[in-house]
């Protein structure tokens, strides 16, 4: 005769996890990375999936250099909202912003919106790094300048 299993009702179930310590700005602490309730963020998702679909060739080009940790290990994300922009590449764990800039970048009033961006960033404790398209066509070049800039972020971080 096979052993009898206690009824249902007699099993415990692990008692709840305790909740996620909270820190300033209604920020919750998991497993290292920050989990955020954003509702703006929230929001601009659908026009950041957009963005991630309809990428430029050179988008594309240095989205294969950077996912699923490929680059130094680091985890980027693309198109990522924040504030009232969509940063092209993001690294949360060294807040470094890569930006593809094309041809229209050139223009005077977009050279003034990129300086206006790049400060808001910045003032928000985000390195913002700019590449142009043209750049990634010597991509060894490309790939050594975010190495240098990555470089430079984690030597400033240690000391």
């Amino acid at each position: 005769m096979p052993p009898q299993q206690p009824p249902l009702s007699s099993i415990r179930s692990a008692p709840p996890s305790p909740p996620l310590p909270r820190e300033r700005g209604g920020e919750r602490q998991r497993a290292g990375v920050r989990a955020r309730y954003n509702k703006t963020m929230l929001a601009r998702t659908p026009r950041a999936r957009e963005l991630r679909r309809t990428q430029t060739s050179y988008e594309a080009l240095l989205w294969q250099l950077l996912r699923n940790r490929r680059f130094l290990n680091l985890k980027f994300r693309r198109q990522r909202p924040f504030g009232r922009y969509y940063l092209d590449f993001f690294c949360e764990e060294l807040n470094l912003v890569i930006e593809l800039d094309g041809v229209q970048h050139l223009d005077e009033r977009n050279v003034a919106h990129d300086t206006e961006r790049t400060k808001f960033l910045e003032s928000r404790g985000l390195t913002v790094l700019r590449i142009g398209n043209e750049e990634l066509d010597d991509l060894n070049q490309a790939t050594i300048r975010i190495d240098r800039a990555i470089r430079e972020i984690q030597s400033r971080k240690t000391t």
